[in-house]
């Protein structure tokens, strides 16, 4: 943790004294420290929520070496051969703007598959660099994903930190220690709901407030990714009005077929969400007594 928040300090104060175009006598120099720029502030985007779940840590092993090799086009040229990416990630890599390839490329490498192929070329070991998760061979290795704990038994088995994700969080988590997941996301990790960038059996809980996506159709958008990222017996909590389409459940066949079942139907607002603001899309606050709580269960995976 500390070596993160020294990169993201050290590239804040290079950015304030507009340090590179001081030191640098040539576009090549102004370029790469741009570059060096934008890692750090990608990683900053990562803590201290991100670290709680390893993904600051593996993004910091990775970025530290692709910095001592040189490894940038490599690194760059690995992700784009990743089929299924998110639209974003892939024109972010490609950008003219040194600064927001270097963002992007910390982004990308939070993803579990994009973590191991990266690793794999410049000799990181990313499974066993975190301190988490499965040894490097084993199956849940071969998928890319990288749990914290063992996600058959959960974190509880382990003595684990439970990971509690916060879905459509935006710019910052209310709710202490979980992870912020937004396409705005400035603490966290920035992605879509509809692409979680977590391996399969990876949170203990994840909370979704007030969902919401653009040009969406309702639940069906986000709630597969969310149910294929719970692990056994993991919960999910649904905060939304009664009319939010992206909060109402489908039927309870579908439910099935996702491995979820409700444990507790829309009632009032959980007692832990109470101080919590929620927003209709033009900005107006929505009373909390108009904001609903459902709560689902993972039966199995």
């Amino acid at each position: 943790m500390g070596k993160l928040l020294n990169l993201q300090s050290n590239g804040a104060t290079i950015i304030r004294g507009n340090l590179y175009d001081r030191q640098c006598n040539t576009p090549e120099c102004v370029d790469k420290a741009k570059f060096l720029l934008g890692l750090s502030q990608g990683l900053s985007y990562l803590t201290p929520a991100g670290a709680v779940a390893g993904a600051g840590q593996i993004a910091y092993n990775l970025t530290t070496a692709i910095i001592n090799n040189g490894g940038e086009a490599t690194a760059i040229a690995v992700i784009q051969g990743i089929k299924g990416l998110p639209e974003n990630i892939m024109a972010g890599l490609m950008s003219d703007d040194p600064r927001v390839r270097g963002e992007t490329l910390v982004t990308a490498l939070t993803i579990p598959v994009v973590a191991a192929a990266v690793g794999r070329k410049v000799g990181v070991t990313v499974l066993e660099n975190i301190g988490t998760g499965p040894a490097a061979g084993s199956r849940t290795a071969q998928r890319g994903g990288v749990p914290v704990g063992d996600g058959a038994k959960g974190s509880g088995a382990t003595g684990g930190t439970p990971v509690v994700l916060d879905l459509f969080g935006g710019r910052t988590s209310q709710i202490p220690g979980a992870i912020n997941v937004d396409i705005v996301a400035e603490q966290g990790v920035r992605a879509s709901a509809t692409q979680l960038p977590f391996g399969p059996a990876t949170a203990d809980r994840i909370i979704a407030s007030n969902p919401y996506l653009p040009g969406g159709s309702g639940i069906m958008d986000w709630l597969p990714d969310e149910a294929n990222s719970l692990k056994s017996g993991g919960t999910l909590t649904i905060n939304a009005t009664q009319l939010n389409k992206f909060g109402q459940l489908p039927s309870a066949d579908v439910l099935d077929s996702l491995g979820l079942k409700v444990v507790q139907p829309p009632g009032p607002l959980l007692p832990e969400f109470q101080g919590n603001i929620f927003r209709y899309t033009d900005g107006g606050q929505i009373p909390s007594n108009k904001v609903l709580s459902t709560v689902l269960q993972k039966t199995g995976n």
